[in-house]
C-alpha cells in the first residue's frame, strides 16, 4: 500500500560499519596529540557530510549491527567463520562516530537479533512503499540486491572517492542478471567471506548463466530434468544447501522495525555541536575544509533560555536567595578549567539559571565568594546537587569539606556505569548518548587560529551558550538516575563510584613529580636509536632513500632486494606490519625496519604527549580536561574520573612502550620512563600495593573452574602453571604477553605488533595458546562460551558489581569487527570486575588514610597498581592497615584468595617487595 507524502522526498542510507571500516583502511593513521585514532572518524565524516550537500536528502538514517541475526543466520555456526579481528585503533573510534552521527541529527536504527543490512533493507522497503526515492552507501555489494525502481546503491571502487551507483540497467550489465537474482548467485557459486560453500561444480560463470536461463534459485530446482547431468547431478544432491545458503545470502526486507519519518528529517547540521567534536578531535583542517566548500548547511538552536547574569552585592544576595530558598536540588556547572575557572552557572527548579561570571565583567564576584554562598548547600545531605566531572569539581581549593555522604550526582560517572562502552566523558557528548541537544565548547570557541580562550568570550554570548548546557544538565541527571535505579546500579554508584571522584581528585591535587632530566634522558636515547635503525634500513637496502616512502621503499624491498612477500602492496600503497613480518622472514631488514617504526611511533607520542604530561617548570603532573580513551585502555573500566588527565597519559605512553617489539627495547625504554616518576616529598619514598594475578583470580572465580581454584588455594603461581602449559617454541618466542592474549587483555593486532609476527602467525599462535589452556581448564573454555552466547542473546555482559558493558557489534557482517567483539565479550566481564575490585581498594584506602591520619597520601594509580608517598619510618604500619581494612571489606568477593604484593622504593624501578598477605576464602 503506497501512503501519500512529498514528491520529491529522498531518503539517504548508510550502512554505518561498513563505512567505518572503509574509512579506516582508506584515510593515512592519524590521531591527537595524546594519542586518539581519529583516521576513521575523518573519512567516515568527509564523505557522509559532502555526500549529504550533494545528494540533498530530505531524510537520512544510519543503520548499525546490532546482536545475533537469529532468523537469518542464527541456525549456521560457520556464518562469517572466515573472520579476523578488528584492528583496536578502529575499535576505538566507532563510539565518537555514532556520537558524531547524532550530532548530525542523524536518526540511527539497530534491531536486536539483526544485521545492518537487514536493518537497511527493511527501510529502504518501507521508504519505496511510501513514494520515496532511497539512496543507499555501503562498500558492500550484497546490498545491490535492494535496487529497484525507486531504490539504487552507491558503493566504493577504490578509497573513499571512487564511487558508483548501481540501478537495475547498471546491476544488469554488470552481473547479466536482475537484483533479486543476486542472492541465488551467492547461493549457487558461493562467498567464502560468509563461509557459503555453493554448490559443488558450479561456479559464478555457470551460475549466471542457469539464472539468466531459468529466472530463480526455485525455478532452478524444478527443471532439474531439463539440465545436463554435469549440473543436474550436484544441483538434486545439494538442494537444501543451496536453499539454506540463499537464506543466509537475502537481505531481509520485513523486519518489526517501525521508523518515526519526521524524526528522519533531514534539517540540515548543526554547526555547534559539529565543531566542537571536530575541534576535540584535533580535525580543525577537515572542519575549514568542509564550511570552506560549502559541504555544511548549518542551523542553529533557538529556545534559549532566560539565565540571569549575577555580580556585584546585588549579584551575592540573588545567589543567596537562591541557595535558601529552597530544598529543591542545584544544578551547577563550572566554566573553564583547573587552570582557569572563568565562572559558574547555578540552575534550581523553575528559577531562571544563574550565571556567575568571575571576570570580564565589573564588580564580578570571586569564585572564594561564590563558594562561600553555596558552601551550606554544598555541605546539605539533604539538598541533591547535580554536576558533570565532580573531579574537576573537587579540584577547587576552596571545595575542602565537601564528602561524598552530601549528595552529589555527577553525570559522567552515572553514564559510564550505565554503559563500560561509553569512553568519552565530555558533557555534550554524554547528553546525545541519551537524546539530549546542547552546544559543546568548540560551537562558542572557533577554530583554529582564530579560536579565542573561554575568559575571552563576553558575557551575553556566555549566558546563552551556559543556559543551554544547565537545561541539559537537570534533564540528563533525572535520566541517567532513573536508569541507575532501574538497572540496580544505584549502591554501586552511591557507594563506591562516586567517592572514587574523592580518590582522582586528592591524586591530581597532590600530583607527583616527573624528573624532567629524565625525560630528555628518555627522548635523546629514543631518539638515538630510531636514528641508528633508520640509517641500518638504509645500509641494508643498499644506500639512502626515504625509508618512509612507501613507494621508495617497495623499491628497495621488492625490487632491489628481491623480496617475494604474497601481498605485496601496489600502487604506492602504505607497507604494513604484516607485510613487514613477512619480509622479516626473508630478509634481516624487515626486524630492523619494524624496530625503526616502533621507535618512530613511540617518540612522536611522546612528544605530544609531554607537554600533556607535566609542567616543563615545575615538573609536577599537570592538571588535564578529560582525554579521548581507546576502549581497550585498562583504566576506562575504572570510569571517567581515571581515563582524564596525566596519570591516564602517563599510562597510556607506558602501554605502548609495552608494545615495542624488540624485547630489549622494551626493557630499556620502560625502566627509563618509570624512573623520571617520584615522590612529590623529598623526605618520602613511594609505596606501590597491588593485588597478584588479579585478572587471573577473577577468570576462576568467574569461571568457576575447580583446578583453577583448587591451585589458587594452594598459593601456586598460576602464571607459572599457564606458562609451562604452553608449547614450548611459544614460550621462547612469545614470553609472558601471551598471558594478556589468554584473558584477551589484548587482540590479534596488539599481540603481532608486540612480537613482531604476521597476522597469521598471530592467530596461529593465539589459538594454540587457548587450546592448551582450555584441555587443563576446561571450566575456562565454558565460561568464554557462556559469555559469547549472552552477548550474542543479550547484546551485552556484565562484571560481578552488575555494570554492563554493550556489544552492538557481535552481529557485524564484518568479520573484522565481529571478531573484536567477540573478543571483548571474553574479556570484559573479567576486565570489569577487577576493576569493580580495585575501585573498592581506592575508596577502602582513602577512607583509611582520612580515618586512621596515616602518614601516606594518593599519587597514582599505574595500569592495576596503587601508588602512594608514604614516611619511610612507617611504611609498614600503613601496609599493615592496609591490608587489615581490605582483608575484611574483600573478604567475599572472589572465591579464591587475594593476595596483596607491596614494594617501595625512591622511584618505580628500583624497588624491593616490602610485605605480603592473603585476604579471601
Amino acid at each position: 500500500m503506497t501512503t501519500n507524502t512529498e514528491p520529491k522526498s529522498k531518503l539517504f542510507l548508510i550502512d554505518g560499519n561498513g563505512l567505518a571500516y572503509r574509512a579506516f583502511y582508506a584515510v593515512p593513521p592519524v590521531q591527537t596529540a595524546n594519542g586518539f585514532p581519529t583516521h576513521a572518524v575523518a573519512g567516515f565524516f568527509e564523505l557522509m557530510i559532502r555526500l549529504l550537500a550533494k545528494e540533498k536528502p530530505t531524510h537520512v538514517a544510519v543503520a548499525f549491527d546490532k546482536g545475533v541475526p537469529t532468523e537469518r543466520v542464527a541456525d549456521y555456526h560457520d556464518f562469517n567463520a572466515q573472520r579476523v579481528e578488528m584492528p583496536e585503533d578502529l575499535a576505538a573510534q566507532l563510539p565518537t562516530i555514532e556520537d558524531m552521527i547524532r550530532a548530525l541529527g542523524v536518526q540511527v536504527f539497530r534491531v536486536r537479533g539483526h544485521q545492518g543490512d537487514d536493518c537497511l533493507g527493511t527501510i529502504a522497503s518501507q521508504a519505496a512503499e511510501r513514494g520515496m526515492d532511497v539512496l543507499v552507501l555501503s562498500g558492500d555489494l550484497d546490498l545491490l540486491q535492494l535496487v529497484g525502481p525507486r531504490v539504487q546503491v552507491m558503493t566504493f571502487r577504490r578509497g573513499l572517492t571512487d564511487l558508483m551507483v548501481y540501478d537495475e540497467d547498471t546491476v544488469k550489465k554488470r552481473f547479466n542478471l536482475l537484483p533479486y537474482q543476486l542472492a541465488d548467485l551467492r547461493a549457487l557459486a558461493g562467498d567464502s567471506s560468509e563461509n557459503i560453500t555453493g554448490v559443488p561444480g558450479i561456479g559464478e560463470v555457470t551460475a549466471k548463466k542457469l539464472l539468466s536461463q531459468h529466472g530463480s534459485l526455485d525455478d532452478l530446482l524444478n527443471s532439474l530434468d531439463q539440465l545436463p547431468a554435469k549440473w543436474r547431478n550436484p544441483l538434486s544432491e545439494h538442494r537444501a544447501e543451496a536453499l539454506d545458503f540463499r537464506t543466509r545470502a537475502a537481505i531481509r526486507t520485513n523486519l518489526d522495525l517501525k521508523v518515526d519519518w519526521e524524526q528522519c528529517q533531514f534539517r540540515g547540521v548543526s554547526s555547534w555541536r559539529l565543531k566542537d567534536i571536530f575541534d576535540r578531535l584535533e580535525l580543525t583542517e577537515l572542519m575549514t575544509s568542509l564550511f570552506e566548500h560549502e559541504a555544511i548547511e548549518l542551523h542553529e538552536p533557538v529556545a534559549i533560555p532566560e539565565v540571569e547574569v549575577l555580580v556585584g552585592k546585588k549579584g551575592k544576595t540573588a545567589l543567596t536567595n537562591l541557595v535558601k530558598k529552597s530544598k529543591e536540588p542545584l544544578d551547577i556547572l563550572l566554566l573553564g578549567s583547573s587552570d582557569e575557572w572563568v565562572g559558574l552557572i547555578v540552575g534550581c527548579g523553575e528559577e531562571s539559571a544563574k550565571l556567575i561570571p568571575f571576570n570580564g565583567v565589573e564588580s564580578a564576584l570571586t569564585a572564594d565568594e561564590v563558594i562561600k554562598v553555596l558552601r551550606p548547600a554544598l555541605k546539605d545531605p539533604e539538598r541533591r546537587k547535580n554536576v558533570h566531572n565532580l573531579r574537576a569539581f573537587l579540584m577547587m581549593e576552596l571545595s575542602d569539606g565537601v564528602l561524598p555522604e552530601h549528595n552529589f550526582f555527577d553525570v559522567a560517572i552515572a553514564s559510564h556505569l550505565i554503559d563500560s562502552v561509553e569512553g568519552n566523558p565530555w558533557f555534550d557528548e554524554i547528553c546525545r548518548r541519551h537524546g539530549i541537544e546542547i552546544p559543546g565548547e568548540g560551537a562558542l570557541l572557533g577554530r583554529g587560529t582564530a579560536a579565542r580562550k573561554l575568559s575571552q568570550v563576553p558575557v551575553d554570548e556566555l549566558s546563552r551558550w551556559a543556559g543551554l548546557r544547565i537545561q541539559g544538565l537537570r534533564r540528563l541527571a533525572q535520566t541517567l538516575e532513573n536508569r541507575l535505579r532501574a538497572e540496580n546500579m544505584w549502591e554501586q554508584f552511591s557507594a563506591v563510584d562516586l567517592p572514587l571522584a574523592w580518590v582522582y581528585a586528592q591524586m591530581e591535587r597532590t600530583g607527583a613529580v616527573l624528573e624532567q632530566k629524565q625525560l630528555d634522558e628518555f627522548a635523546k636515547t629514543l631518539k638515538e636509536k630510531r636514528d641508528a635503525c633508520h640509517a641500518q634500513v638504509q645500509k641494508m637496502g643498499g644506500g639512502k632513500f626515504d625509508v618512509d616512502d612507501p613507494r621508495e621503499l617497495a623499491e628497495v624491498l621488492f625490487d632491489k632486494l628481491g623480496l617475494a612477500v604474497p601481498s605485496r602492496p601496489k600502487n604506492g600503497s602504505p607497507i604494513g606490519p604484516d607485510v613487514v613480518a613477512q619480509v622479516a622472514t626473508l630478509h634481516p631488514i624487515g626486524d630492523v625496519l619494524r624496530d625503526y617504526r616502533s621507535l618512530r611511533d613511540l617518540l612522536d607520542s611522546f612528544q605530544k604527549a609531554r607537554p600533556l604530561m607535566a609542567e616543563p617548570r615545575y615538573g609536577w603532573f599537570h592538571r588535564l580536561a578529560q582525554n579521548p580513551v581507546a576502549s581497550s585502555e585498562r583504566l576506562l573500566w575504572m570510569g571517567p574520573g581515571a581515563v582524564g588527565g596525566a596519570v591516564a597519559t602517563f599510562n597510556r605512553l607506558l602501554g605502548e612502550i609495552e608494545l615495542l617489539p624488540n624485547s630489549v627495547y622494551r626493557q630499556e625504554f620502560e625502566e627509563m620512563f618509570l624512573k623520571s616518576l617520584g615522590a612529590r616529598d623529598p623526605k618520602r619514598t613511594l609505596l606501590g600495593v597491588s593485588y597478584v594475578q588479579l585478572p587471573l583470580r577473577v577468570a576462576a572465580h568467574l569461571s568457576q573452574d575447580a583446578e583453577l581454584i583448587k591451585a589458587f588455594g594452594r598459593g601456586e603461581d598460576v602464571e607459572e602453571v599457564l606458562f609451562n602449559l604452553l608449547p614450548e617454541d611459544i614460550q621462547q618466542e612469545t614470553g609472558r604477553e601471551i598471558l594478556d592474549v589468554l584473558l584477551g587483555s589484548i587482540g590479534r593486532h596488539r599481540f603481532a605488533q608486540s612480537q613482531g609476527l604476521s597476522l597469521a602467525e598471530a592467530g596461529d599462535r593465539m589459538r594454540q595458546s587457548l587450546k592448551s589452556l582450555y584441555d587443563r581448564f576446561p571450566g575456562l573454555q565454558s565460561y568464554v562460551d557462556s559469555q559469547l552466547t549472552q552477548a550474542r542473546t543479550m547484546g551485552w555482559v556484565s562484571s560481578i558489581r552488575g555494570r554492563r558493558r554493550s556489544l552492538p557489534e557481535m552481529s557485524s557482517r564484518n568479520s573484522d569487527i565481529r571478531s573484536t567483539a567477540e573478543r571483548v565479550a571474553r574479556s570484559a566481564a573479567i576486565q570489569a570486575s577487577s576493576a569493580d575490585i580495585l575501585k573498592v581498594v581506592l575508596v577502602e584506602i582513602h577512607q583509611l588514610i582520612l580515618q586512621a591520619k596515616l602518614p601516606a597520601t594518593f599519587s597514582l594509580q599505574l595500569r592495576d597498581e596503587v601508588v602512594l608517598e608514604v614516611d619511610p619510618k612507617h611504611h609498614l604500619r600503613v601496609l599493615q592497615e592496609i591490608e587489615r581494612v581490605l582483608e575484611a571489606r574483600l573478604k567475599d568477593v572472589l572465591r579464591v584468595p587475594l593476595q596483596t604484593r607491596a614494594r617501595t622504593g625512591h622511584d618505580l624501578v628500583a624497588t624491593q617487595e616490602v610485605g605480603l598477605a592473603v585476604a579471601g576464602r
